[in-house]
């Protein structure tokens, strides 16, 4: 099993049981276990089986096909299911992604699908970054290639410009989608090619973002983690991503509450 695999059974896992109101002992006695394995299981320290994640399915009373999205969540085998058409995960993904996003503040978390579209957010990320916040894909993009505001708040934003290209373009030639291709070539259009970009193609997976946040003064370094799942029927073109941003270290985390705490203020005085 992969890191990121598990890293987003972890969260999911913790964001279904407290959508359900459920302590980990709680959750123990349903699945037979101890609340110590389910907090391994939350954390990722304890990897899970399959059987385990049979009776976790069981236990909140999910179905087949979104049973399937938390094995492929655990990075394990599906199962084989006959398509049932009343069946869908789309509430149980936006229940769990909106708990997912609530619990990572104060630190600004999105969700974008495939296309680049902003499908949620959360609070601090529309503090920072509510310009990219858009109806359609070519909007986003737009606004953050050509939106001085968010320039001006990106001190790397040459940087995250040129993954976000690398992304564009490793989706539309790991799928050969149209719209994905469209996408590709409107971001290389904005890319200021004056450094020459690396000539190897990197796998989304394979990029390691280091966001550094700049207002009122202050920097932040950050990282960004992305968590990602599709669905099991409709592949790649499902997916969505979880990318959520952490303070590198002590010193940035006491910047950073510098920043929100300036932020707000000025949220609350222009309201």
């Amino acid at each position: 099993m992969n890191q990121g695999s598990q890293s987003y059974f972890s969260q999911l896992l913790r964001a279904m049981r407290k959508q359900y109101g459920l302590t980990q002992a709680d959750l123990a006695d349903r699945v037979g276990t101890t609340a110590r394995h389910v907090s391994f299981l939350e954390t990722g320290r304890s990897r899970p089986r399959p059987g385990m994640v049979g009776r976790i399915a069981n236990a909140f009373n999910i179905s087949s096909v979104e049973k399937n999205s938390l094995l492929a969540s655990a990075g394990l085998p599906v199962e084989e299911v006959k398509f049932d058409r009343k069946e869908s995960n789309s509430q149980f993904i936006e229940k769990s992604i909106k708990s997912i996003l609530r619990d990572h503040e104060p630190f600004p978390g999105c969700v974008v699908d495939v296309y680049s579209r902003i499908k949620y957010v959360n609070t601090p990320f529309s503090a920072f970054f509510s310009n990219l916040i858009r109806d359609s894909a070519e909007e986003s993009i737009d606004a953050f290639f050509a939106d001085p505001e968010v320039k001006n708040c990106l001190v790397n934003w040459q940087e995250i410009a040129d993954a976000f290209y690398q992304r564009r373009l490793f989706e539309s030639i790991r799928t050969g989608d149209h719209d994905l291709k469209s996408l590709s070539d409107q971001t290389r259009r904005y890319i200021d090619r004056r450094e020459k970009p690396s000539a190897e193609l990197q796998s989304s997976d394979d990029m390691v973002l280091f966001p550094i946040l700049k207002a009122f003064g202050y920097e932040t370094e950050f990282f960004m983690t992305v968590l990602r799942f599709e669905s099991v029927k409709q592949g790649a073109l499902s997916e969505l991503r979880v990318e959520l941003l952490y303070p590198k270290d002590a010193h940035a985390e006491k910047q950073y509450t510098k920043i929100m705490r300036e932020k707000l203020n000025h949220i609350q005085q222009s309201g």
